[in-house]
């Protein structure tokens, strides 16, 4: 039965993990895009 705790919790911190790693590569792509926009109305 304990085993199968210490999976849950292996698991859950798996996807924790994969979660930020998500929103810190979409946080990322954002930041890039507005920088772009930023520069395209600046140099129009």
């Amino acid at each position: 039965m304990e085993t199968y705790i210490y999976i849950y919790i292996y698991i859950y911190i798996y996807i924790y993990k994969i979660n930020k790693s998500i929103k810190h590569t979409h946080t990322h792509t954002h930041t890039c895009t507005h920088t772009i926009k930023e520069t395209k109305h600046r140099y129009k």
